[in-house]
């Protein structure tokens, strides 16, 4: 049976591909608007449902929202920080990849 990959490298990748966009005339104000942008999901998602909290009269009251707000959550820390979040989300799965690739190797 052929040897599957040795080792999933993602994160060097991706620095790769930021270094190669970093380059690129205006990718600062990009990332910038990009940034305002996540934040202000993020503080939104976080206001919007303490409204419903505050409106409901307690956590429990129709599911409290807690699913809308993770959502968010995340599409706004993906936008605020794909220098950050993206990476770290990487590293992940390349540690959950080299850890199972050897046992389907073996299979």
């Amino acid at each position: 049976m052929p040897a599957l990959l040795a080792t999933v490298d993602l994160v060097s990748q991706w620095g790769t591909f930021m270094s190669d966009l970093n380059a690129a005339p205006g990718i600062t104000t990009i990332m910038n608007a990009l940034g305002v942008i996540g934040a202000v999901i993020v503080v939104l998602a976080l206001l919007r449902w303490l409204w419903d909290i505050r409106r409901s009269g307690s956590f429990k009251g129709s599911g409290g929202g807690h699913h809308k707000l993770a959502f968010s959550v995340i599409v706004g820390s993906i936008l605020a920080a794909p220098t950050f979040v993206i990476p770290i989300f990487l590293t992940i799965l390349d540690l959950l990849a080299n850890a199972v690739f050897p046992f389907l190797s073996h299979l």
